[in-house]
Protein backbone atom coordinates (compact mmCIF):
# COMPACT_ATOMS: atom_id res chain seq x y z
CA UNK A 1 0.00 0.00 0.00
CA UNK A 2 1.42 3.36 -0.99
CA UNK A 3 -0.45 6.66 -0.97
CA UNK A 4 2.36 8.36 -2.90
CA UNK A 5 1.80 5.70 -5.60
CA UNK A 6 -1.87 6.68 -5.70
CA UNK A 7 -1.02 10.36 -6.13
CA UNK A 8 1.55 9.62 -8.83
CA UNK A 9 -0.86 7.34 -10.68
CA UNK A 10 -3.55 10.01 -10.57
CA UNK A 11 -1.22 12.54 -12.21
CA UNK A 12 0.02 10.28 -15.03
CA UNK A 13 -3.42 8.87 -15.88
CA UNK A 14 -4.37 12.29 -17.22
CA UNK A 15 -1.92 11.69 -20.09
CA UNK A 16 -2.92 8.07 -20.84
CA UNK A 17 -4.87 6.80 -23.86
CA UNK A 18 -4.89 3.23 -22.61
CA UNK A 19 -3.90 1.54 -19.34
CA UNK A 20 -2.16 -1.85 -19.32
CA UNK A 21 -1.92 -3.55 -15.93
CA UNK A 22 -0.26 -6.77 -14.84
CA UNK A 23 -2.48 -8.92 -12.66
CA UNK A 24 -2.58 -9.78 -9.77
CA UNK A 25 -1.74 -6.41 -8.23
CA UNK A 26 -4.55 -5.65 -5.72
CA UNK A 27 -3.39 -2.17 -4.70
CA UNK A 28 -3.50 -1.04 -8.33
CA UNK A 29 -7.03 -2.45 -8.62
CA UNK A 30 -8.09 -0.35 -5.64
CA UNK A 31 -6.44 2.76 -7.06
CA UNK A 32 -8.06 2.40 -10.48
CA UNK A 33 -11.47 1.76 -8.97
CA UNK A 34 -11.11 4.94 -6.92
CA UNK A 35 -9.81 7.05 -9.82
CA UNK A 36 -12.31 5.73 -12.42
CA UNK A 37 -10.22 6.55 -15.52
CA UNK A 38 -12.15 7.26 -18.73
CA UNK A 39 -9.82 5.24 -20.99
CA UNK A 40 -9.72 1.50 -21.79
CA UNK A 41 -7.98 -0.77 -19.29
CA UNK A 42 -6.30 -3.97 -20.45
CA UNK A 43 -4.95 -6.54 -18.00
CA UNK A 44 -2.39 -9.26 -18.60
CA UNK A 45 -3.54 -12.04 -16.30
CA UNK A 46 -0.42 -13.80 -15.08
CA UNK A 47 -1.79 -15.98 -12.31
CA UNK A 48 -4.70 -16.84 -10.08
CA UNK A 49 -4.30 -15.81 -6.46
CA UNK A 50 -3.13 -19.12 -5.01
CA UNK A 51 -1.39 -18.75 -1.66
CA UNK A 52 -3.28 -15.91 0.05
CA UNK A 53 -6.56 -17.77 0.52
CA UNK A 54 -7.97 -15.75 3.42
CA UNK A 55 -7.01 -12.41 1.90
CA UNK A 56 -8.56 -13.56 -1.36
CA UNK A 57 -11.96 -13.77 0.32
CA UNK A 58 -11.65 -10.16 1.48
CA UNK A 59 -10.37 -9.08 -1.92
CA UNK A 60 -13.07 -10.88 -3.95
CA UNK A 61 -15.58 -7.94 -4.11
CA UNK A 62 -12.79 -5.62 -5.28
CA UNK A 63 -11.69 -8.17 -7.88
CA UNK A 64 -15.24 -8.46 -9.23
CA UNK A 65 -15.64 -4.69 -9.59
CA UNK A 66 -12.20 -4.35 -11.16
CA UNK A 67 -12.80 -7.04 -13.78
CA UNK A 68 -16.05 -5.38 -14.80
CA UNK A 69 -14.00 -2.25 -15.48
CA UNK A 70 -11.60 -4.05 -17.85
CA UNK A 71 -11.96 -3.75 -21.62
CA UNK A 72 -9.79 -6.80 -22.38
CA UNK A 73 -8.00 -9.54 -20.46
CA UNK A 74 -4.87 -11.16 -21.87
CA UNK A 75 -3.99 -14.68 -20.69
CA UNK A 76 -0.69 -16.27 -21.64
CA UNK A 77 -1.90 -19.76 -22.57
CA UNK A 78 -5.10 -21.58 -23.50
CA UNK A 79 -4.32 -24.04 -20.69
CA UNK A 80 -4.55 -21.33 -18.05
CA UNK A 81 -7.72 -19.93 -19.57
CA UNK A 82 -9.32 -23.37 -19.51
CA UNK A 83 -8.44 -24.12 -15.88
CA UNK A 84 -8.88 -20.73 -14.17
CA UNK A 85 -12.15 -20.42 -12.26
CA UNK A 86 -11.77 -16.63 -12.37
CA UNK A 87 -11.26 -16.35 -16.13
CA UNK A 88 -14.22 -18.60 -16.92
CA UNK A 89 -16.50 -15.73 -15.92
CA UNK A 90 -14.94 -13.38 -18.48
CA UNK A 91 -14.47 -15.48 -21.61
CA UNK A 92 -16.16 -12.82 -23.74
CA UNK A 93 -13.39 -10.30 -23.10
CA UNK A 94 -10.37 -12.63 -22.87
CA UNK A 95 -7.68 -13.20 -25.52
CA UNK A 96 -4.74 -15.64 -25.47
CA UNK A 97 -1.36 -14.05 -26.22
CA UNK A 98 1.52 -16.42 -25.31
CA UNK A 99 4.75 -15.18 -23.83
CA UNK A 100 7.90 -15.39 -25.90
CA UNK A 101 11.67 -15.07 -25.68
CA UNK A 102 14.31 -13.36 -27.77
CA UNK A 103 15.59 -16.03 -30.16
CA UNK A 104 18.93 -14.28 -30.64
CA UNK A 105 21.32 -16.25 -28.44
CA UNK A 106 24.20 -14.02 -27.28
CA UNK A 107 27.82 -14.87 -28.02
CA UNK A 108 29.07 -17.50 -25.61
CA UNK A 109 31.89 -16.57 -23.22
CA UNK A 110 35.24 -17.94 -24.31
CA UNK A 111 36.27 -19.13 -20.87
CA UNK A 112 34.30 -21.91 -19.24
CA UNK A 113 33.04 -21.30 -15.72
CA UNK A 114 33.85 -23.48 -12.70
CA UNK A 115 30.52 -25.26 -13.17
CA UNK A 116 30.42 -28.74 -14.71
CA UNK A 117 30.72 -28.75 -18.48
CA UNK A 118 28.44 -31.76 -19.08
CA UNK A 119 26.20 -34.36 -17.46
CA UNK A 120 23.96 -31.91 -15.65
CA UNK A 121 20.33 -30.89 -15.66
CA UNK A 122 19.55 -27.20 -15.43
CA UNK A 123 17.02 -25.20 -13.42
CA UNK A 124 16.74 -21.44 -13.98
CA UNK A 125 14.44 -19.23 -11.94
CA UNK A 126 13.69 -17.39 -8.72
CA UNK A 127 13.70 -19.44 -5.53
CA UNK A 128 10.03 -19.05 -4.63
CA UNK A 129 7.53 -21.27 -2.85
CA UNK A 130 5.82 -22.48 -6.03
CA UNK A 131 8.97 -23.48 -7.95
CA UNK A 132 9.13 -27.00 -6.55
CA UNK A 133 12.80 -26.77 -5.61
CA UNK A 134 12.36 -28.85 -2.46
CA UNK A 135 11.02 -31.65 -4.68
CA UNK A 136 13.98 -31.23 -7.03
CA UNK A 137 16.46 -31.56 -4.17
CA UNK A 138 14.67 -34.67 -2.87
CA UNK A 139 14.78 -36.12 -6.41
CA UNK A 140 18.53 -35.43 -6.60
CA UNK A 141 19.17 -38.15 -4.02
CA UNK A 142 18.51 -40.79 -6.69
CA UNK A 143 19.77 -38.99 -9.81
CA UNK A 144 23.12 -40.05 -11.29
CA UNK A 145 23.87 -36.62 -12.73
CA UNK A 146 24.61 -33.13 -11.52
CA UNK A 147 21.81 -30.60 -11.14
CA UNK A 148 22.79 -26.97 -11.61
CA UNK A 149 20.39 -24.47 -10.01
CA UNK A 150 20.65 -20.93 -11.38
CA UNK A 151 19.02 -18.05 -9.55
CA UNK A 152 18.37 -16.72 -6.06
CA UNK A 153 15.46 -15.70 -3.90
CA UNK A 154 13.72 -15.94 -0.52
CA UNK A 155 14.21 -19.70 -0.12
CA UNK A 156 17.90 -19.83 -0.95
CA UNK A 157 19.29 -20.44 2.54
CA UNK A 158 16.58 -22.99 3.30
CA UNK A 159 17.37 -24.88 0.10
CA UNK A 160 21.11 -24.80 0.70
CA UNK A 161 20.58 -26.12 4.23
CA UNK A 162 18.39 -28.96 2.93
CA UNK A 163 20.99 -29.89 0.32
CA UNK A 164 23.71 -29.96 2.95
CA UNK A 165 21.63 -32.02 5.39
CA UNK A 166 21.05 -34.66 2.69
CA UNK A 167 24.78 -34.75 1.93
CA UNK A 168 24.21 -34.09 -1.76
CA UNK A 169 27.29 -33.50 -3.88
CA UNK A 170 25.44 -33.35 -7.21
CA UNK A 171 23.37 -30.21 -6.50
CA UNK A 172 25.26 -27.05 -7.47
CA UNK A 173 23.95 -23.57 -6.70
CA UNK A 174 25.27 -21.26 -9.42
CA UNK A 175 23.70 -18.05 -8.09
CA UNK A 176 22.72 -15.29 -10.48
CA UNK A 177 24.53 -15.37 -13.81
CA UNK A 178 24.84 -13.08 -16.81
CA UNK A 179 22.70 -13.64 -19.89
CA UNK A 180 25.73 -15.01 -21.72
CA UNK A 181 26.59 -17.40 -18.89
CA UNK A 182 22.97 -18.58 -18.72
CA UNK A 183 22.90 -19.49 -22.40
CA UNK A 184 26.27 -21.22 -22.04
CA UNK A 185 24.73 -23.37 -19.32
CA UNK A 186 21.74 -24.16 -21.51
CA UNK A 187 24.03 -25.01 -24.38
CA UNK A 188 25.89 -27.70 -22.41
CA UNK A 189 23.05 -29.15 -20.31
CA UNK A 190 21.45 -32.57 -20.63
CA UNK A 191 18.02 -31.01 -20.24
CA UNK A 192 15.90 -28.45 -18.40
CA UNK A 193 14.10 -29.43 -15.21
CA UNK A 194 11.24 -27.16 -14.11
CA UNK A 195 9.40 -28.70 -11.13
CA UNK A 196 6.92 -25.89 -10.30
CA UNK A 197 4.00 -27.38 -8.40
CA UNK A 198 1.43 -24.59 -7.99
CA UNK A 199 -0.69 -22.49 -10.36
CA UNK A 200 1.35 -19.44 -9.39
CA UNK A 201 3.66 -20.73 -12.14
CA UNK A 202 1.59 -19.59 -15.08
CA UNK A 203 3.91 -20.20 -18.03
CA UNK A 204 7.62 -20.88 -17.61
CA UNK A 205 9.87 -18.79 -19.86
CA UNK A 206 12.71 -21.09 -18.78
CA UNK A 207 11.05 -23.84 -20.81
CA UNK A 208 11.04 -21.64 -23.91
CA UNK A 209 14.73 -20.88 -23.44
CA UNK A 210 15.46 -24.58 -23.07
CA UNK A 211 13.55 -25.32 -26.26
CA UNK A 212 15.60 -22.64 -28.06
CA UNK A 213 18.65 -24.75 -27.25
CA UNK A 214 16.92 -27.96 -28.43
CA UNK A 215 16.95 -29.42 -24.93
CA UNK A 216 14.49 -31.99 -23.62
CA UNK A 217 12.17 -30.42 -21.04
CA UNK A 218 10.90 -31.82 -17.75
CA UNK A 219 7.98 -30.10 -16.03
CA UNK A 220 4.94 -30.91 -13.90
CA UNK A 221 1.25 -31.01 -14.80
CA UNK A 222 -0.37 -28.11 -12.93
CA UNK A 223 -2.93 -27.07 -15.54
CA UNK A 224 -1.06 -23.97 -16.67
CA UNK A 225 1.14 -22.83 -19.53
CA UNK A 226 3.99 -25.13 -18.54
CA UNK A 227 2.27 -27.95 -20.44
CA UNK A 228 1.40 -25.57 -23.25
CA UNK A 229 5.15 -25.13 -23.79
CA UNK A 230 6.25 -28.65 -22.85
CA UNK A 231 4.13 -31.34 -24.51
CA UNK A 232 4.58 -34.78 -22.99
CA UNK A 233 6.25 -37.20 -25.37
CA UNK A 234 7.06 -34.49 -27.93
CA UNK A 235 9.24 -31.81 -26.32
CA UNK A 236 9.96 -33.67 -23.10
CA UNK A 237 8.38 -35.33 -20.10
CA UNK A 238 5.52 -34.09 -17.93
CA UNK A 239 5.26 -35.67 -14.49
CA UNK A 240 3.04 -35.18 -11.41
CA UNK A 241 3.85 -32.27 -9.08
CA UNK A 242 5.38 -32.85 -5.63
CA UNK A 243 6.61 -36.29 -6.71
CA UNK A 244 10.40 -36.66 -6.22
CA UNK A 245 10.46 -40.25 -7.49
CA UNK A 246 8.64 -39.34 -10.72
CA UNK A 247 10.93 -36.34 -11.22
CA UNK A 248 14.01 -38.48 -10.67
CA UNK A 249 12.76 -41.11 -13.12
CA UNK A 250 12.11 -38.39 -15.71
CA UNK A 251 15.72 -37.17 -15.43
CA UNK A 252 17.09 -40.70 -15.63
CA UNK A 253 14.79 -41.65 -18.55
Amino acid sequence: FSFSYYRHLKSILQQADIIHVHYPYPWLDVCLLALRPHVPIVATYHSDIVRQRLLKLVYLPIQTLFFKQLSKIIVTSPNYLKTSLVLRKYLDKTEVIPLGANDEIPNMPKEASSLPSRDYFLFVGEFRYYKGLHTLIDAATTVEANIVIVGAGPLEQELRKKTKSLGLQNVIFAGRVTDQEKHKLYDQALGVVFPSQLRSEAFGVTLIEGAMHSLPLISCEIGTGTTYVNIHGETGIVCPPNAPKALSEAMMH
